[in-house]
């Protein structure tokens, strides 16, 4: 059997009870941590449901929820390194200069959580927004640390860094609820630029699928070799300019079959002349 005495006196011995205290620390700070995580999971999950509770802009909830995952963590490192005996203080002058030449070597992984934060206080776009940004046209799927993911009409995902987005010229699609189109409309010389005006009109006022406020307009825009160009420009739910952009070229079409007025389109005329020689005139 062990002799209480004998344990005490082994306790006694300073290297020993140096091990002793070097491992309940070492297992302190490694619960510390592990509670940083677990704090952090749990918060992100907390927060994701208030979110969704009050309505919060999907943008910033995801750059929040991965901000706690990142912070809390790092705010449990602390303890637990002073904990083990580590100078906080020379620690930090440390990490600082350390820091600044991480962030000179990752300028722009930084640039692109610059951008993350421009993009969520800024707000130019939401999530489900079809935007042109960066170069690319998609729908807005997320707005993460470093990426902004969109996805493409072809269902394609493309992320996009956040420096990019947040440095180009944005356009919002669907950032308001009605669009105009601008149909180009080409007729032949001879047609009546007023009854041609009237018979559009008339149409889209009567097909019932557009809007009549603002009304519908044709403007008289170019006298071009062949034609005389004109815009029909009519106004249409955002969530439905795609499909009634097809169906008023459509009935663009059919309105002009019905109404004897003729869509022209290049001719070449060739002539012959003495000699055989040919020219032609358009």
């Amino acid at each position: 059997m062990l002799d209480p005495k004998s344990f005490a006196g082994w306790l006694e011995d300073p290297r020993v009870a140096l091990v002793v205290s070097l491992a309940l620390r070492l297992l302190i700070a490694l619960f510390l941590i592990w509670l940083g995580f677990r704090i952090a999971r749990w918060a992100a999950q907390v927060f994701q449901r208030f979110g969704e509770r009050t309505g919060l802009d999907p943008m910033l909830a995801v750059l929040m929820r991965n901000g706690l995952r990142l912070l809390l963590p790092a705010i449990a490192l602390i303890p637990a390194l002073d904990l083990l005996g580590v100078p906080i203080a020379s620690l930090l002058t440390v990490l600082a200069a350390a820091g600044l030449a991480v962030g000179l070597a990752l300028r722009d992984s930084l640039a692109n959580v610059a951008g993350a934060v421009m993009l969520v206080t800024l707000r130019p776009f939401r999530v489900g927004d079809f935007v042109s940004a960066g170069g690319i046209t998609g729908v807005v799927e997320a707005v993460d640390i470093f990426h902004t993911r969109l996805r493409t009409p072809d269902n394609r995902l493309i992320a996009v860094p956040n420096r990019n987005v947040a440095n180009a010229d944005i356009t919002n699609f669907t950032a308001r609820e009605r669009r105009r189109i601008d149909l180009p409309v080409g007729i032949a010389y001879g047609s009546d630029l007023r009854e041609v005006q009237r018979v559009l009109i008339e149409a889209v006022r009567a097909d019932g699928r557009f809007l009549s406020d603002p009304p519908p307009d044709v403007l008289i825009e170019q006298f071009a070799d062949s034609s005389i160009n004109l815009t029909l420009r009519v106004w249409v739910p955002t969530s439905e300019f795609i499909a009634l952009r097809s169906e008023l070229a459509i009935l663009v079409k059919e309105t002009l079959d019905r109404s004897g007025i003729a869509i022209p389109f290049p001719q070449r005329e060739v002539r012959l002349l003495d000699g055989g020689l040919m020219r032609a005139a358009r």
